[in-house]
């Protein structure tokens, strides 16, 4: 009995024992009470000696396991920004010190705890968005992705170069997506539901915008974006917030809110966002090694600024690797233990350069056993991809920094191959399983419509059609490939189709505004364009073409509001931004004109192209307008030189013509009616 006694008594305490003061505070003060604070998502402080003595044998354990602190990825150089692993040796001190105790050692000597900045982390936001009313996460069931529209009232283009969420319950948040949508189309999406936002996994015409991937995971700090890399929020535009939640047991009602820092600078560097990875997944059950790999090769040199793997339960380990053209390899990211409860944002402390013809290479293992702790389904079932946390995805979210606009351009169009492909491959999986389904049939003939194939295309949209004639969506796609083949009756018929079956379908309108107009009917097609933009106010394509046709058609006060609209949807529409830009300053109609606008819309076209004939061209008309003619002059003198460069004689001529104007002190004016 003496010996039994003995064996349960805690290990007798030694002077180079480890201690709370000396030895633990600094770890957890480091990589722990970010999240184990007052007010945060962790279930217990340890700020203080009591509060790490009160759990010391749940610490050792979790951090034995690799659980804690949830830092999955293996260290990396350059390193990752927010790193946050434990070596051996310091797991193996947290252990003892909870094997003798857990003394708190001389609090003298111990240091001070961080200070945090109370409320919002990066200081006080420039402007706070919220849900518009709280959501009941319901008490059990399946997990679900919800999305939330918030409104933004601001009256021009901003820039944003950080953004932060809080929750007043963060309880059942697994992670959160921040989208912006310019038009409508989440808000439709919305007024669809009768409860708080929208439960889909796409969320409509909401994108990751300018090539930012706007993430939020519990202990994942806020940042400030580089200097020149912040992100465009149009006036009129929505945020739309994509959570992941998770039923806890009871329910839980929550409110978001965003927190917007806003800059002044606009983007002088565009980074890209591509995606790598399968959506061609069919995991058998029991298989306990399902591997997926995929491969990309850049087509010019980029600095690779993150990562943001993504997959769900069965998800075992991933790495992504750069081969670079000389024959060397180096590792980008390595998880050999996913984790689905803690996914990051992995992005560099310094951009790491990649040259053209490095090839990207991601594998993901996935385990669909029984001995998989973490699969959900008992026994293992056949799994295949898709959102929902019983299905599976196998992500790499990869954002790259091209080194001007000309390779920006060439990677957008060399990956859109690549994407195409990924996307019709899963398509063709989901077919050969449900063929039968609508949806998936409508998916694969617009991505080989994309690709090219006009006539798989027309198949597979009239095979969706045919599975579900009410489908508005499918007609009208059909209509725009029967256009493109000259087949005007037929596309018509499809459009009215689509009409008839959404009587508020402003894209049918518009197509048939695009018809009319191909027939020669410029009247209804402006009819079209107008009736669509008011259906729809925010739609970009309507007021677009409602500001062209109203301008051309002679209506200069009437396009003045579609063009103003149709900018602040797409603040980088310069197509529209020039014709935009000549009604402002040539305009018969005086009320139309405004020089100061035309020369800044001249300026901003001009920073994208600063010896464009045509940019200088109507920066030259801008400042005749304003009476500045022999600016207007020089201006112009430039514009014909860069027209000759270029070998357009036409024009060189045509703005001689108008140059000559501005030299007798005189302004240039359309003819009625007519736009440039």
């Amino acid at each position: 009995m003496l010996l039994l006694a003995t064996l349960l008594l805690p290990l007798a305490p030694r002077s180079d024992d480890p201690t709370w003061a000396r030895d633990v505070a600094p770890l957890l003060f480091r990589h722990c009470v970010t999240c184990h604070r007052p007010g945060e998502v962790a279930p217990f402080p340890l700020l203080t000696a009591e509060d790490a003595a009160d759990h010391a044998e749940q610490i050792a354990r979790a951090c034995r396991l690799r659980f804690m602190p949830p830092w999955s990825a293996e260290p990396s150089e350059p390193p990752f920004i927010g790193a946050r692993g434990l070596t051996e040796a310091e797991i193996a001190l947290l252990e003892r010190w909870a094997a003798v105790g857990a003394p708190a050692g001389d609090l003298a000597t111990a240091p001070p705890p961080p200070r945090f900045t109370p409320g919002w982390q990066l200081g006080e936001p420039d402007l706070v968005v919220s849900m518009s009313e709280p959501f009941v996460v319901p008490a059990d069931g399946v997990d679900l992705y919800r999305n939330f529209v918030i409104a933004v009232p601001i009256e021009s283009l901003r820039y944003v170069r950080g953004f932060e969420l809080r929750f007043d319950n963060a309880r059942p948040v697994h992670h959160a997506v921040l989208k912006l949508d310019a038009g409508d189309s989440s808000r439709r999406l919305d007024a669809r539901d009768p409860l708080p936002g929208f439960e889909e996994m796409e969320t409509g015409e909401a994108i990751s915008p300018d090539g930012q991937f706007l993430g939020w995971t519990p202990g994942r700090m806020p940042r400030l974006l580089p200097e020149g890399m912040a992100w465009r929020l149009p006036p009129g535009g929505d945020l739309v917030l994509q959570l992941h939640l998770v039923p806890t047991g009871k329910p839980e009602p929550l409110v978001a809110s965003v927190g917007l820092h806003f800059t002044d600078t606009p983007i002088t560097r565009l980074p890209f966002l591509m995606r790598l990875g399968s959506q061609a997944l069919d995991i058998p059950p029991g298989a306990p090694d399902y591997e997926v790999v995929d491969r990309y090769t850049l087509p010019v040199q980029v600095e690779l600024h993150s990562l943001v793997p993504h997959a769900h339960y069965l998800g075992r380990s991933v790495r992504v690797a750069a081969q670079l053209p000389d024959g060397s390899e180096r590792t980008l990211v390595a998880i050999p233990n996913w984790d689905f409860a803690w996914q990051e944002e992995y992005r560099f402390e310094r951009p790491l350069a990649l040259p053209a013809g490095t090839t990207l290479d991601v594998r993901w293992r996935f385990d669909n056993s029984a001995d998989n702790p973490r699969n959900p389904s008992r026994p293992p079932a056949r799994v295949r991809f898709g959102p929902r946390s019983l299905e599976e995805m196998c992500d790499v979210w990869i954002q790259v920094l091209p080194s001007g606009r000309a390779d920006f351009e060439a990677l957008q169009r060399d990956y859109a191959k690549k994407e195409l492909a990924l996307l019709r491959a899963g398509f063709e999986l989901q077919l050969a399983c449900a063929p039968d389904d609508p949806a998936a049939r409508l998916d694969l003939g617009l991505t080989l419509l994309q690709q090219g194939d006009a006539s798989g295309a027309r198949e597979e949209l009239a095979r969706s059609i045919a599975l579900d004639p009410a489908n508005a969506r499918a007609h009208l796609q059909l209509g725009i490939l029967l256009l493109r083949s000259q087949d005007r009756p037929g596309a018509r018929a499809c459009f009215e189709r689509a009409l008839a079956l959404e009587p508020d379908h402003a894209v049918a309108m518009v197509e048939l505004g695009r018809l009319a107009l191909a027939e020669g009917a410029v009247a209804e097609a402006r009819e079209w364009h107008v009736r669509a933009a008011t259906a729809r106010p925010r739609f970009f394509a309507a007021r677009a073409g409602a500001a062209l046709l109203l301008d051309d058609g002679g209506d200069d006060a009437a396009a003045v509001a579609h063009y103003e609209a149709a900018l602040a949807i797409d603040p980088a529409a310069n197509d529209v931004r020039r014709a935009y830009g000549w009604l402002r300053a040539a305009s018969p109609v005086e009320a139309a004109r405004d020089g100061l606008a035309a020369m800044e819309l001249a300026r901003v076209l001009l920073t994208a192209a600063p010896d464009g004939a045509r940019e200088l061209d109507l920066l030259a008309a801008a400042q005749a307008e304003c009476k500045r003619f022999k600016a207007a002059a020089a201006t112009a003198e430039r514009a014909v030189a860069a027209a000759r460069r270029s070998g357009d004689g036409a024009l060189a001529d045509a703005i001689e013509a108008r140059r000559a104007l501005y030299a007798r002190s005189q302004p240039y004016r359309q003819a009625e009616g007519r736009s440039r």
